[in-house]
């Protein structure tokens, strides 16, 4: 892989575009709510358990059974594509193996970024799912999650890829482009935030913060929507270059 860039578009056939289009990434999932509203009722489990104790007779020097205390389930996954964009799963390189299996690291990732996201943060409507919650995009071979913040014209959409560094990655650049809005932060620590500022489509604007880390772990915060929406750099370096966010914990 040559750059996240390269890694968002995966192994893909047609020649690659000039940019990341991760508005491709969120149209396809809107196709497809259709079919993830289907699919969440088959694959969405409630488990209610109800505790009672049956009275039952019995000698009177005989002690009381112990009532059984339920065991809390573990949310069920929310459905997601299979396979990203489309294409063949790409295999990952990292510099060192990856300690945790997909599923495991998704569900600490989740319950990391929830208190990182902004106000408001939310799944897209019609998802099936009622949390923002990442998952393994082999295709790309990154997590990622999607949230939406606003609505209306101060829609924008929130897309955080998380992926083990390569050796590619030696060279910080910036996510979609190298040009003149390419701007590099020295955070300390080590620490290198790569952030890049490009029109889109449609009047909005593409806003990313890439966190170049030395715990072999690259983090990407990219925001679309309307300039004056948007969230500020400050705010997506604070996301990428949280601790917790990372994949040797």
């Amino acid at each position: 892989m040559d750059d996240l860039s390269a890694m968002l578009r995966g192994a893909t056939d047609n020649p690659p575009p000039t940019g990341i289009d991760l508005d491709r990434l969120i149209q396809g999932e809107r196709r497809r709510q259709t079919r993830r509203a289907a699919a969440a009722g088959a694959l969405l489990t409630v488990v209610t358990v109800v505790a009672g104790v049956a009275w039952v007779a019995r000698p009177p020097d005989r002690p009381a059974p112990t009532p059984v205390t339920p065991v809390a389930s573990t949310p069920a996954p929310c459905p997601h594509p299979t396979n990203g964009m489309g294409g063949a799963a790409r295999t990952p390189r990292p510099l060192r193996p990856l300690p945790e299996g997909h599923d495991t690291a998704a569900r600490r990732l989740t319950a990391a970024l929830t208190p990182l996201l902004p106000d408001g943060a939310h799944p897209k409507a019609g998802s099936g799912c009622d949390r923002v919650e990442f998952w393994w995009n082999r295709q790309a071979a990154t997590y990622q999650t999607t949230a939406w913040l606003g609505a209306g014209k101060t829609e924008v959409s929130l897309v955080i890829l998380v992926k083990a560094a390569e050796s590619s990655d030696a060279t910080p650049h910036c996510l979609a482009s190298d040009g003149p809005s390419c701007t590099r932060t020295d955070l300390g620590g080590d620490r290198i935030a790569m952030s890049d500022l490009n029109p889109h489509t449609g009047g909005t604007y593409q806003r990313s913060v890439t966190v170049y880390r030395p715990d072999d772990t690259l983090v990407s915060a990219v925001v679309i929507g309307r300039p004056a929406a948007l969230p500020t750099v400050a705010r997506l370096t604070a996301i990428a270059g949280s601790a917790d966010l990372t994949l040797y914990p």
